[in-house]
């Protein structure tokens, strides 16, 4: 299953719209239509939200189901986010597809944020050095 560019969540800042992301979602089909729409927004509310903070260029997600013959399926999760700084990837597994791709999305920030702050406090002490 294939989202597209998320043109109307990034329309009028000049950073976001030189690049728009695109969110990419496999194996979509083995997701229940009712948890189906449900990811598709967590995705968008992740790509809008981190879109203002971060330079995204892609986000594509994976979802596996595993015993897909018993009544209660546990899905798994990988996801990868491209952006300007380099790329993140997390895996998470869980009963509900939605929680398992929101843990996944949420490593996925803190990933991010940590290689942002710590650029940060290299960029910091070397003009501290350089005082």
């Amino acid at each position: 299953m294939f989202i597209g560019k998320m043109r109307e969540l990034f329309g009028g800042s000049g950073k976001s719209a030189a690049r728009e992301p695109v969110i990419q979602v496999d194996h979509a089909g083995e997701v229940e239509s009712y948890d189906r729409e449900s990811l598709n927004a967590v995705l968008q509310g992740f790509v809008q939200k981190q879109g203002a903070m971060m330079d995204i260029e892609r986000l594509a997600v994976n979802v596996k189901k595993h015993n897909a013959t018993a009544k209660k399926h546990k899905y798994s999760i990988h996801a990868a986010l491209y952006t300007g700084d380099g790329v993140f990837r997390s895996e998470k597994v869980g009963w509900d597809v939605v929680t398992a791709a929101s843990m996944s999305l949420d490593e996925l920030k803190k990933q991010a944020l940590k290689r942002k702050h710590k650029a940060a406090d290299v960029k910091r002490s070397t003009r501290r050095l350089q005082k």
